[in-house]
C-alpha cells in the first residue's frame, strides 16, 4: 500500500502510456511486416522500453546507450569507484576508476544524487535512508486544489511543483513568484500546501512506527532525521525500516516537513537549531526568496546564488 504516496498512480499512468505507444507503433509502423505472422509482442516492447529507461546515459545534446558501462550497479557517490563522462569532442563515453580496487571487487557507479522517490521512479529500487542525499515530493494541484484556487492565478492552476529538500526547484520558484504577483502571501501558500499534504501521512497507519521513531530521535536531537535508528532494535522494526513503501513515504514526509520548517525559519517562528539537518541550503534560498518578494520584486534561481530582479 503506497497511498498517500502517488507512485502507484504514476506507475499506472506510465504503463498506460506504454500500452498506447505500443498500439500506435503496432498499427502504423511500416516495418510491421517484419513481425509477421504475429504483431510486435507487448511483453517484448515493455522489456525494451524499461531497459532503455534504466540504462540510458545523457550526453551534451541527446542520450545514448553504452553497452558494458550500463551493467554497473549503483552506490552512493562517496562509495562509487567508477566515474563516467561524455567527451563531446571525441563523441565517446568513458568510464574511469576513481580509487584502487581489489581483484574480484565489484565496480559501482553513482546514478546521481537522487532521493529514494526519484531512484524508485527511474530504476525501481531504494537505498538505505542514512545515505539518501535529499528528500523529494511532487505536489500535484489536485492535492491542494482549494489552496491553489485561493493563492494562484488561473494560468497556474495546473502547475505541478517539485519540492526537494536540498534545493529549490524552478517550479517552486515560479509558483512563489506567481502567488506574490497575485497579491497573496507566498510564504503562507507554501506553508498551507505542505501542511495540507502532511495530514495524509500523519494519518497513515502503515507509517506510524516510523513517525513515532522520528519523534523520539527529534526529542533527543531536534535536527535529527534518523527515523530508522529507532526501528532497528527488533526484527519487526527492521522490516519496517527496509520496506520500500515506508521509505518512499518517509522521503515525501521529510521533504514536506523540511519546506514547512524553511518557511517557519524564514519568518522567525522556528529557530535554526530546531530545523532538520541536510536542509540548510533550502532554508537559505527560501529565506532570501521570500525576502525579495516582500520587498516587491520577483526572484530567480542560479546555480550559485539567489538573485532578485
Amino acid at each position: 500500500k503506497l497511498e498517500p504516496c502517488a507512485e502507484t498512480e504514476f506507475l499506472l499512468d506510465r504503463v498506460s502510456d506504454m500500452i498506447e505507444t505500443h498500439r500506435i507503433i503496432s498499427s502504423t509502423c511500416p516495418f510491421q511486416a517484419a513481425f509477421a505472422p504475429r504483431p510486435l509482442p507487448l511483453e517484448m516492447f515493455f522489456r525494451a522500453k524499461l531497459n532503455f529507461m534504466t540504462r540510458v546515459f545523457l550526453t551534451d545534446d541527446e542520450s545514448a546507450l553504452v553497452p558494458g558501462i550500463d551493467l554497473i550497479n549503483h552506490a552512493p557517490s562517496a562509495d562509487a569507484g567508477i566515474e563516467w563522462r561524455w567527451n563531446g569532442e571525441a563523441r565517446e563515453m568513458t568510464a574511469t576508476t576513481c580509487r584502487p580496487h581489489k581483484p574480484g571487487e565489484e565496480l559501482f557507479q553513482s546514478y546521481g544524487e537522487r532521493s529514494n522517490l526519484l531512484l524508485h521512479r527511474t530504476y525501481g529500487f531504494t537505498q538505505v535512508p542514512d545515505v539518501e542525499p535529499s528528500w523529494s515530493y511532487i505536489l500535484h494541484p489536485q492535492c491542494a486544489f482549494h489552496i491553489y484556487e485561493d493563492f494562484l492565478p488561473s494560468s497556474h492552476a495546473g502547475l505541478a511543483i517539485m519540492l526537494d529538500s536540498a534545493r529549490m526547484d524552478e517550479t517552486l520558484c515560479k509558483a512563489l513568484n506567481a502567488v506574490n504577483a497575485h497579491q497573496c502571501d507566498p510564504g503562507e501558500f507554501l506553508r498551507l500546501v505542505c501542511a495540507r499534504c502532511l495530514w495524509a501521512y500523519d494519518d497513515d497507519a502503515m507509517l506510524q512506527p516510523a513517525l513515532q521513531a522520528l519523534r523520539q530521535v527529534r526529542e533527543a536531537n531536534p535536527s535529527s532525521c534518523d527515523w530508522w535508528f529507532g526501528l532497528m532494535g527488533t526484527p519487526e522494526g527492521q522490516r519496517v525500516a527496509e520496506d520500500v513503501g515506508v521509505r518512499l513515504k518517509m522521503c515525501e514526509y521529510l521533504c514536506l516537513v523540511a519546506h514547512l520548517e524553511a518557511v517557519d525559519a524564514a519568518t522567525g517562528r522556528l529557530p535554526e537549531d530546531q530545523c532538520l539537518e541536510r536542509c540548510e541550503q533550502l532554508r537559505v534560498v527560501v529565506r532570501d526568496g521570500l525576502g525579495a518578494l516582500r520587498e516587491g520584486s520577483c526572484f530567480t534561481l542560479s546555480l550559485k546564488v539567489l538573485g532578485s530582479d
